[in-house]
């Protein structure tokens, strides 16, 4: 579970607040899965486009030491983000070989 929040009124932008696991506890594998678990798309200057929520996980600072080693990871099937299941689901390939299924959305 990722938690976001608005920025400032000025900006009108969610920021990645935390990261936390179903019980409330700080988890660093969650920023790594979230990026994962992504559809926005970077230009050369770094700018991130797409959704607001994948946008704020990019763009967070949080995210900088985990985006050396997305290179390591292999999206092997993915469902895009639809309105009826409300959710958005990859298939990881892992650097061990295993293969997790990863999904970002709401309840």
């Amino acid at each position: 579970m990722l938690a976001t929040r608005t920025g400032t009124l000025t900006e009108g932008e969610l920021s990645l607040a935390g990261h936390f696991d179903l019980e409330g506890r700080q988890e660093e594998k969650l920023i790594m899965w979230g990026l994962l678990c992504n559809s926005a798309t970077t230009s050369k200057g770094k700018k991130a486009f797409g959704n607001a929520v994948d946008r704020a996980i990019w763009k967070s600072e949080k995210t900088i030491g985990h985006k050396m080693h997305l290179e390591k990871y292999k999206v092997v099937d993915l469902n895009e983000f639809d309105f009826k299941r409300r959710r958005m689901s990859v298939v990881v390939r892992k650097p061990d070989g295993s293969d997790i299924l990863i999904s970002k959305g709401g309840a």
